[in-house]
């Protein structure tokens, strides 16, 4: 594991953009996983900006994680959110875009077809948030951690998200699986956002923890931890 500190979140989501666009220069046919949240908001948004001058025609993105219960179109949906910051700036395809439906009448199908997407098309690089609870995606902390995609049930800190702390009736979501996330390539990291600093001390100690998903990164052969210096102490 390489951890790195930025100055602050501008320098940390340049450096993220960067790692992105050098990961389609090496691979146009690279398959890159997105968290969504205020962590990698910028990130995305300078992405979407220095890579339009490639050819984007191979490249797939994948959905991290999704709401169950949540129109694709409402301002809370990951949908939306991916939507608006990478797919329709990119001008990407639909065919292009391996997500979860919000809408599905049947959420666990959307895992299966998920999951098998994501066996045709490995994840060249995952791009991942610190959760204040140290989950990743909606691997929530639990005695026992699921290998695929499937539906979670989410935590108390989960359903306090911004993204949907007004809507106390989303109680599950949809989520890529612990295996899938170790079967990245490579993984990067964000570590930013108010209220994470005893998870992130925790996440530290390098101890493997089911009741702290992120622990189970220092297994990976390949992950980058970006630290915002002005937040947290290395």
């Amino acid at each position: 594991m390489r951890i790195i500190g930025f100055k602050n979140y501008e320098e940390m989501s340049q450096a993220s953009a960067q790692l992105m666009k050098q990961t389609i220069l090496e691979n146009q046919t690279a398959n890159i996983c997105l968290a969504s949240g205020g962590s990698p908001e910028r990130t995305y948004q300078i992405f979407s900006e220095i890579v339009q001058d490639l050819d984007l025609t191979s490249l797939k993105i994948t959905k991290l994680d999704e709401w169950c219960d949540v129109d694709p179109d409402s301002e809370y949906s990951c949908e939306k959110y991916l939507k608006e910051r990478v797919i329709l700036p990119l001008k990407l395809k639909d065919h292009q875009f391996i997500r979860f439906s919000p809408m599905s009448d049947d959420y666990v199908s959307e895992c299966e077809n998920v999951h098998t997407a994501l066996m045709e098309n490995p994840i060249d690089l995952c791009i991942l948030g610190f959760g204040k609870n140290g989950h990743l995606g909606l691997n929530e902390p639990h005695e026992f951690l699921q290998p695929f995609a499937h539906v979670a049930e989410l935590s108390q800190t989960t359903r306090h998200h911004a993204m949907i702390e007004t809507n106390p009736h989303i109680i599950k979501g949809m989520t890529i699986g612990l295996a899938e996330i170790m079967a990245s390539k490579k993984v990067l990291l964000q570590v930013s956002g108010e209220g994470k600093k005893e998870i992130f001390e925790r996440f530290m100690s390098k101890k493997l923890d089911p009741y702290l998903p992120a622990s189970f990164l220092w297994m990976h052969p390949n992950v980058e931890v970006y630290v915002r210096e002005d937040q947290f102490q290395l």
